[in-house]
């Protein structure tokens, strides 16, 4: 089967198709979930042999916010989660203006919690289609043995590039 173009999907600079993985987990966030995180980080970095370009953290930030990374990934995600109080996203890819990202990943971490409710963390993940399904999910089990995951979901999913996805949000 030709996965680069499964369905008969036409991928541009502007949408395509990637494998995609979304946890919703519940651990308190700490030093040590943190460096859990940046380890199952490096593995999905380690899987998809790709690097991330580009990062924005925040919340629903426009696509002016997102940022050409400096200096590597680590620094990035140690600047957003070192001395960790409440709750925080960042999000890492490799998109250009003129070209679809190939990787994705959204991390967004809170230790929010209410009398009756607590809202629970996330990753999200978009591989590229060549990834096999079985990889996928031995970084799925490699995850749900790292963290308390509640739901973890796995498909194939729209990457959309960002310059349009957050150009969208802003005019909203």
């Amino acid at each position: 089967m030709n996965t680069s173009n499964i369905f008969g999907f036409e991928e541009t600079e502007k949408m395509g198709l990637r494998k995609g993985i979304v946890f919703y987990f519940n651990d308190w966030i700490d030093e040590k979930i943190i460096s859990i995180l940046e380890e199952i980080v490096e593995q999905f970095l380690s899987l998809t042999q790709a690097q991330f370009t580009k990062k924005r953290s925040g919340e629903n930030d426009a696509y002016v916010n997102r940022r050409n990374i400096r200096g590597g990934w680590k620094k990035v995600f140690h600047r957003a989660f070192d001395n960790f109080d409440d709750s925080n996203i960042l999000i890492l890819d490799n998109c250009t203006p003129q070209q679809l990202q190939t990787i994705y990943t959204c991390i967004k971490v809170t230790n929010y919690r209410g009398s009756s409710h607590f809202v629970y963390s996330y990753l999200y993940f978009q591989f590229p289609l060549d990834i096999e399904w079985s990889t996928v999910y031995q970084f799925m089990e490699y995850v749900n043995s790292k963290l308390t995951i509640r739901y973890a979901s796995a498909g194939y999913e729209m990457a959309f590039h960002a310059r349009i996805l957050y150009k969208s949000y802003a005019r909203n």
